[in-house]
């Protein structure tokens, strides 16, 4: 069966994901996935559980009021469900032999947090660059997703979003992302779907408030009851940077974050070009992606250079 609207089959327990390297603060899972490469992600995860144990304890005196505590004894589907999100932003992968493996992008992220003390707010423009040059690469059609989009379908989904965003005062409401741009599959289609948007939007007073507004936009491509908002969500989550460019607020809207505006302009004022052969398996797929790391325009300072020179020419080499 073909999916004609982007799939949301992965999204019933993708958790809330923030990048940002917060002075003291340490994402657990992500480091200790990136401490455990090489190791076998299979159950029972031993290998994982004893770098999360291990980050905990670094960091005991560091955790984010009202962050849901990260604990070594995470369930197996947890787990599995931290380690696509990460591969997805193409910080590491697994392997045919199941065994753990970061990419360049993921090393300069693991190798940075040393740095982070001196450099918090270097490391988080340089991160988030990095990291806006990985999701830019993504395509809705890939070769890590299970979905059976038409042979055409060449949307990059979270460039459509933040294209959508910046066309439409720097925010999108969720609804407007169901009912329009989660139909579009091919990226010459884009620019019409803002149009019918904005259109919309100057039709209804810029609100949805009522069911005939909403309506207005279309036939939803998600309609799961009271669990829609909540299944559309990591779409927005995903091109959000886990919440650093992307927030809510009470009305449904997500609002580009402006302190990252000219590093969101920069980044679609140049469509990635998707090389021959990059959609021939994962390992080709997640190389390309994962090459966003040395693309990123960024002139790393003094304290960044070492780390940035070990890893920069080592990018496709090491995804194997």
């Amino acid at each position: 069966m073909t999916d004609t609207t982007w799939s949301v089959a992965s999204h019933d327990v993708v958790p809330p994901v923030d990048f940002a390297l917060h002075l003291g603060e340490v994402p657990t899972y992500l480091h200790a996935l990136l401490r455990a490469e090489h190791s076998e992600f299979t159950e029972p995860y031993t290998e994982v559980r004893n770098r999360i144990s291990e980050v905990i304890d670094e960091n005991s005196q560091r955790a984010r009021p009202g962050a849901q505590a990260p604990r070594p004894d995470v369930s197996p589907e947890r787990l599995r469900t931290w380690k696509k999100v990460f591969e997805e932003f193409g910080l590491l992968y697994v392997e045919d032999d199941q065994r753990l493996r970061a990419t360049a992008l993921g090393r300069l992220v693991n190798g940075m947090h040393d740095d982070l003390r001196k450099q918090i707010e270097g490391a988080n423009d340089h991160v988030i660059r990095l990291g806006l040059s990985v999701l830019s690469r993504h395509t809705l059609r890939n070769p890590t997703v299970s979905a059976a989009y038409p042979p055409e379908t060449d949307v990059h989904p979270y460039r459509a979003i933040w294209r959508a965003c910046r066309a439409l005062d720097d925010r999108l409401p969720w609804e407007e992302l169901n009912r329009v741009l989660m139909g579009v599959l091919r990226e010459d289609d884009v620019e019409s779907s803002i149009s019918h948007i904005q259109s919309i939007r100057a039709s209804v007073g810029g609100s949805y408030t009522t069911s005939s507004a909403v309506e207005a936009l279309g036939q939803p491509c998600v309609a799961e009851g009271a669990e829609t908002r909540r299944r559309i969500t990591p779409w927005l989550t995903k091109a959000g940077f886990g919440g650093v460019l992307l927030s809510s607020d009470d009305e449904g809207f997500w609002h580009l974050n402006p302190t990252y505006l000219p590093l969101i302009d920069s980044e679609l004022a140049e469509p990635p070009v998707v090389p021959d052969g990059a959609m021939n398996s994962r390992r080709t797929y997640l190389e390309y992606v994962a090459s966003g790391a040395t693309t990123a325009a960024h002139e790393p300072g003094h304290s960044e250079r070492t780390v940035f020179d070990e890893t920069e020419q080592l990018v496709v080499p090491q995804v194997r």
